[in-house]
């Protein structure tokens, strides 16, 4: 049994859901991140749940998102992805 279909509804139901958490979801105004951020996690969890995409490539969502959505600085999304003792 192919899991294919099931991948491709996956990677469109998070897509739809990002692109109208994005424009629609507003929980605090003078905060536009916060809805943003809310629209991030609603996107990967998505993705994770269907297995659209590697779990690899899911838990690499944030470093290109987070400083794309002026949520956090590249460089202190980056750090969490590398630790000083390795």
């Amino acid at each position: 049994m192919s899991h294919w279909p099931w991948k491709r509804i996956g990677m469109a139901a998070g897509l739809v859901v990002f692109l109208l958490m994005v424009i629609f979801y507003d929980p605090m105004p003078e905060q536009p991140q916060v809805g943003n951020m809310a629209a991030i996690a609603a996107f990967m969890a998505i993705l994770w749940l269907s297995e659209a995409v590697p779990l690899a490539v899911t838990a690499l969502i944030p470093l290109v998102t987070l400083p794309l959505f002026h949520i956090l600085p590249g460089a202190d999304a980056a750090s969490s992805y590398v630790s000083s003792i390795v």
